[in-house]
């Protein structure tokens, strides 16, 4: 035990502990009345508020934290009603004034701070314990207590609904959040109060100016959950799309369209709900090629091939380039209203285009194989077509086993696939019959390949193939780190840069494989690699990822190289504050702070500089980005599990 006090009324005894547990006794039973818990080290010291009937009990302890605790509902399990983070040590005593106004509390930091002692009923807490209510309550959702979750939201909303100090795009998240639980209920009131909090949400929404990044963002989710909820009715879902659609960009409303349209043979009332919102991209910005293909798309999918058609032409009168899908579904607009000699004469228009400007070509090649099943035969060249890996592409994974794929030309009785490093001199692989794919065995990485496909047609003539290519990827080192013993680190990226243990890391189980674990003080993984070695140096772009599981924070690094000159070091390092990580790039203006929830868990984090912009990524979404031009220096190696000190 570190401390114990009495009530005011002495009809309860509180005790703290080195376990971070408050307990709470009935000194007229003997019995205990509950665990206040929420401190994640040793509780110092404790003391009750005079004067306000024994409802306020404040702690404070070695996790630098002073929490105050409703100590008089036990149908609430104590809620703990506000948290300060303001020390940057352990507390080592906290005192209220006699009138119980003014909380002081002292620290190893040599500093004593005081504050306006906030009751429970007072509608001007603290921010910070909102957004603690908030952080508590998506704890809680994790672990599946939703009525807890959705206890602490709504205290949230609370506060936030009557502070002048809140952004409109918080109090919206809030509601979102708060929704999204009311939701999983049963209860028809429930619901009925989620649906509410929607339209609440959109409402706040409308009134944020349109230059904020946020809105976007919770604009995107509020889409996605009233499109995937089934609390509302399908005219309710349309109403409320409507109502979204004032309050998105152009951009966002044609990407949610585009890619509600990308496949065939999906609900209807998906397509309807993205030829709403395509239709709303192009009324924004009428003159844009692509929102106006992708409303071509959307009247094909719900079958209105005349509008299809007249949208789709002024698409491809707007620009000479990026037309090859406005003419794969003109050809099939033409098909679908019976129209042949079209259809074909736009199919043809779509194949001869070896395009580099579409932006995404793994989209473009399924709508060329629908086409190619809508139009039937008359479709086919006399040659096969379309390849994938696509021509010219680049960075295909050389350890994924690749596969090769085309169309196949028609009226074909056998495909014969040539292989090699020289384009003058390709290997025969296979010849098939029917199937028109080839696996290949692991690949050299970069290194560049060419392929193929002369076919046999069904009057035994021979047709040559054009030949493609495709390269493999830079990847240059990746270490999974699944030896499970012993001191080196094999690479895995077929580059041989084997990297050696030093120090004595520990291999221990991984989220997948084998993982190393590193005590936070001398112990690491040296690959040998100088950044000019991985093309790293200077301002070049770069990109290193890796899964994580960071036990404590305590200026730790993940992985360090360059020089300690302002802008030349490259490295993610973790500070002394939970889940608080730095991207160090050295120097005033070069080092960037940032907030990533990752502590005791496993996570994906990903460090990209393209050559303007250094971001962070965490489990594949951003939580950092800012502009720097970086002279990365050649002093330190590579290193994995520390930062050089």
């Amino acid at each position: 035990m570190w401390s114990v006090a009495f009530s005011p009324d002495d009809t309860k005894l509180a005790t703290a502990s080195s376990d971070g547990m408050l307990k709470l006794w009935d000194l007229n039973t003997n019995m205990e009345l509950g665990t206040l818990s929420g401190h994640t080290g040793f509780v110092s010291c404790i003391t009750f508020a005079p004067k306000t009937k024994d409802r306020l009990m404040v702690s404070g302890g070695y996790d630098n934290t002073v929490r105050v605790w409703d100590v008089n509902s036990y149908e609430k399990s104590y809620m703990q009603r506000a948290l300060f983070t303001d020390h940057r040590g352990p507390i080592t005593a906290i005192a209220f004034s006699s009138d119980g106004r003014v909380l002081a509390s002292a620290s190893t930091d040599r500093s004593v701070i005081l504050r306006r002692a906030a009751t429970p009923n007072e509608t001007d807490q603290d921010l910070s314990t909102a957004a603690y209510f908030h952080r508590e309550a998506l704890e809680c959702k994790k672990r599946g207590d939703c009525d807890e979750a959705i206890s602490y939201l709504e205290r949230a909303l609370v506060i936030y609904h009557n502070s002048h100090d809140v952004g409109d795009v918080l109090v919206a998240q809030t509601m979102l959040d708060l929704a999204s639980l009311l939701s999983t209920s049963v209860d028809r009131k429930s619901l009925e109060e989620a649906q509410s909090l929607l339209y609440g949400a959109m409402d706040t929404l409308a009134s944020i100016p349109k230059e904020m990044q946020k809105r976007r963002q919770i604009a995107r989710k509020t889409l996605r959950y009233l499109v995937c909820a089934n609390l509302l009715s399908s005219s309710e879902k349309s109403t409320a799309l409507e109502r979204l659609v004032t309050v998105e960009d152009a951009n966002d409303l044609n990407i949610y369209s585009r890619g509600a349209v990308r496949l065939p043979g999906r609900d209807i009332e998906i397509y309807d709900h993205a030829l709403l919102r395509a239709k709303a991209a192009v009324r924004i910005d009428p003159k844009n090629q692509e929102y106006l293909t992708t409303l071509g798309i959307a009247h094909f999918r719900v079958g209105q091939y005349q509008e299809a058609i007249k949208v789709l032409h002024n698409a491809t009168e707007l620009s000479t380039t990026g037309m090859n899908v406005a003419y794969l579904f003109l050809a099939m607009s033409y098909w679908s209203e019976g129209k042949t000699e079209e259809a074909l004469d736009y199919y043809n228009r779509a194949s001869r285009r070896q395009e580099t400007t579409d932006s995404d070509a793994t989209e473009l090649r399924g709508f060329h194989f629908e086409a190619c099943e809508l139009l039937g035969n008359s479709a086919r060249q006399t040659k096969a077509m379309l390849p994938y890996p696509f021509d010219g592409s680049r960075s295909i994974n050389p350890t994924a086993n690749a596969k090769l794929r085309w169309i196949p030309a028609r009226d074909t009785s056998e495909q014969h696939v040539y292989f090699g490093s020289d384009p003058e001199n390709l290997s025969l692989q296979t010849t098939l019959k029917q199937d028109n794919s080839l696996k290949l065995s692991e690949l050299e990485p970069a290194h560049e390949y060419f392929w193929r496909v002369d076919v046999t047609l069904s009057n035994e003539s021979l047709s040559k193939g054009d030949v493609w290519s495709f390269s493999t990827g830079d990847l240059l080192g990746w270490w999974k780190f699944d030896e499970t013993e012993g001191e080196t680190a094999k690479d895995s990226s077929g580059c041989g840069n084997h990297a050696k243990l030093i120090n004595g890391p520990k291999w221990v189980p991984g989220r997948m494989g084998g993982a190393l674990s590193f005590d936070g003080k001398d112990d690491y993984v040296d690959t040998r690699l100088a950044p000019k070695a991985l093309g790293f140096n200077g301002n070049h772009p770069r990109t290193v990822t890796l899964w994580a599981f960071v036990r404590s924070f305590r200026d730790g690094g993940l992985f360090e190289m360059g020089r300690y000159e302002t802008g030349r070091d490259f490295a993610l390092k973790t500070l002394k504050l939970d889940n608080l990580y730095r991207i160090q790039c050295y120097g005033s203006g070069f080092d960037h702070d940032v907030v990533a929830d990752s502590k005791g868990k496993w996570v994906h984090l990903a460090l990209v500089h393209d050559g303007g912009e250094t971001s962070l990524y965490l489990n594949g979404e951003p939580v950092a980005a800012v502009p720097e031009i970086l002279s990365t220096g050649e002093d330190r190696f590579l290193s994995i599990g520390r930062w050089w000190i």
